[in-house]
């Protein structure tokens, strides 16, 4: 399931012979959001799509699910009311995994520069315990170019359903 499936994986699944079968669609139900107090929701025929599945899997984009939303709306509404929006959209895509046969989820949760405190990704969603941890280093000092700000790293946790 992705809004748009990269070549790779569309070849991929067309030599599957049916094994493999690519779903597009808004996992986070917020593309057609106009305003952060509109309601979020997933086609039918998506959801329909995803409780049929064996087993869901969610990989690194629970943090990355309202930005096509938020970004348009940086500067033309409160910064409290973006917030909140994307607490929902990510509870929405929580709620989801929750309800499915089966779910994992791989998540970055937290961020850090340096040797700072881990500065939390997912304010406010209550993520399921995670079975594993472990640190992504994403980019050393010297690619940001910010000076003294360090490495940066992301905590990622997996948890299964």
């Amino acid at each position: 399931m992705d809004v748009a499936h990269p070549l790779e994986v569309r070849l991929i699944a067309l030599l599957s012979k049916g094994r493999i079968r690519l779903i597009s669609g808004d996992l986070s139900g917020a593309l057609h959001l106009r305003e952060p107090s509109s309601a979020i929701f997933l086609e039918k025929n998506l959801r329909d799509s995803l409780e049929d599945a064996d087993t869901l899997v969610s990989s690194c984009l629970l943090t990355q699910l309202a930005l096509p939303s938020a970004k348009p709306w940086s500067g033309r509404f409160p910064d409290a009311d973006i917030a909140q929006t994307a607490q929902r959209i990510g509870q929405c895509h929580l709620d989801l995994l929750g309800d499915a046969k089966r779910a994992l989820l791989i998540s970055d949760s937290a961020q850090r520069y340096g040797n700072d405190h881990w500065v939390p990704l997912l304010p406010g969603l209550d993520l399921p315990s995670p079975s594993e941890k472990w640190i992504w280093d994403i980019a050393p000092a010297e690619e940001h170019e910010i000076e003294g700000l360090g490495a940066e790293q992301r905590l990622v946790e997996a948890s299964v359903f």
